[in-house]
């Protein structure tokens, strides 16, 4: 659960500042795909968003959430 509140709470930053993204793989697969999300194993969040903003989007993530950026784009 604390890696689905982190999805969450990405999810809610980004489109509180309409930025277009879209979430990848574990989290996104969990809720669509299976009867019980549960039974996807999944241990980060995966976030597709267009490269004129992901600078942006490290720097929101990192002041919103206390991310940090272990390497430039």
């Amino acid at each position: 659960l604390t890696v689905e509140r982190l999805a969450t709470r990405c999810a809610e930053v980004l489109g509180s500042n309409d930025i277009e993204f879209r979430l990848l793989k574990g989290v996104a697969l969990a809720h669509t795909l299976y009867e019980d999300p549960g039974r996807r194993v999944f241990s980060d969040v995966d976030i597709l968003v267009h490269s004129t903003d992901f600078s942006q989007v490290a720097e929101l993530l990192a002041a919103r959430l206390g991310a940090e950026r272990e390497r430039e784009e």
